[in-house]
């Protein structure tokens, strides 16, 4: 696909974030891809759709945190009059609460700012063919969430098992104890036994002589 973006149409990006350095060196950096060219910058949302307005563009590279509005805010309105664009967020923050929201908001895309330099360019081609694109650390911190979750989920359930079907007591087998007669006992005597032996202190008396 990338040769026939440079053979016809590059990918028209439009990138959107209040730090000129940052726009200048992704500018820069994205400049030296012959299939990928930049349409404008801008500092803030409230930019945004009105260029989408007036101009045709494929990719909106979007920060989070901006003045106004937010990049989530704009990227709701984005996904909603403009469906055909596609939204990589990129972001400092690396929080699951921002990237459900952003999830949730159909973006294409949520990379981090760290790790993004070295694989953008690929990540704009990658939404062009319809594939959904993460930074690697947040598959990473994800994975490692969802198996803490299996982890107690199950602790919880054996817990829970453990509960309702009451304490379990192992039983030892072996042969059954010899019951002796008071008659058998070595130096008893059945007449010697009352019927209810106990003695002053109340302590039970067994029958042996003493």
């Amino acid at each position: 696909m990338t040769m026939d973006r440079v053979s016809s149409q590059p990918i028209r990006v439009l990138i959107v974030d209040d730090h000129p350095v940052l726009r200048h060196g992704l500018m820069s950096l994205l400049g030296a891809h012959p299939d990928i060219t930049i349409v404008a910058e801008a500092e803030d949302g409230i930019q945004v759709l009105p260029f989408l307005e007036q101009s045709e563009t494929d990719v909106l590279l979007l920060d989070i945190q901006m003045k106004g509005q937010s990049g989530l805010e704009v990227a709701h309105q984005v996904r909603r009059l403009h469906p055909d664009v596609k939204i990589i967020i990129l972001t400092t923050f690396n929080e699951e609460s921002h990237l459900k929201e952003a999830m949730e908001a159909g973006v294409h895309g949520f990379l981090l700012k760290s790790e993004s330099h070295s694989s953008l360019a690929e990540s704009i081609r990658g939404v062009m063919q319809g594939e959904r694109i993460l930074s690697p650390s947040l598959v990473s911190n994800m994975v490692g969430n969802y198996q803490k979750l299996v982890l107690e989920q199950a602790y919880r359930d054996a817990r829970d098992d453990s509960l309702h079907d009451g304490p379990v007591f192992g039983i030892i087998q072996g042969p059954e104890p010899e019951r002796i007669q008071d008659g058998d006992r070595p130096g008893a005597h059945r007449e010697d036994v009352p019927e209810n032996p106990a003695d002053s202190r109340g302590r039970a008396l067994i029958g042996f002589d003493e």
